[in-house]
């Protein structure tokens, strides 16, 4: 599981605070499925790091895009 020194945490204005490993093991979210858009991006530069290299993230999500309204909410958050 997440220890100290390798844990990530993203809260969102809208969810809970959701903390977890970013790891080739890493399966989706069915409880807080809206992280799963970052999980997706994270994994998809895991094969870009070293061996001794790890995600290690504090990140806080704000924004207007109405969530659920078709105006790609799940998208903006995978550019950012």
């Amino acid at each position: 599981g997440p220890t100290a020194s390798n844990i990530c945490r993203i809260v969102s204005t809208n969810n809970s605070i959701v903390e977890f490993n970013v790891s080739p093991s890493l399966s989706p979210s069915s409880t807080n499925k809206w992280i799963n858009y970052v999980q997706g991006v994270m994994l998809q530069y895991l094969p870009d790091l070293k061996t001794e290299e790890t995600f290690v993230l504090d990140m806080a999500i704000a924004g207007d895009v109405p969530l659920g309204s078709g105006l790609s909410s799940s998208a903006s958050l995978e550019v950012a």
